[in-house]
């Protein structure tokens, strides 16, 4: 799914959580950018999450595994 904007790109990620496999948020400088270590704050509350990077080293989005 695409995080188009800041709100809407958040309640993916947390769907993704709740859902059943690996969800992949692409477009997350949103989320970063509206959010301070939205990652890391998720994690700390047991979410199996991660930022995966792109090989040129951008970054491609957010997988959240439900």
């Amino acid at each position: 799914v695409d995080a188009c904007d800041l709100r809407a790109g958040a309640a993916m990620v947390i769907a993704g959580l709740c859902a059943r496999g690996v969800t992949l948020v692409e477009d997350i400088q949103f989320i970063e950018r509206g959010y301070e270590n939205f990652v890391g704050k998720l994690r700390l509350l047991g979410a199996d999450i991660r930022i995966i990077d792109e090989p040129d080293g951008t970054e491609r989005g957010t997988a959240a595994a439900g």
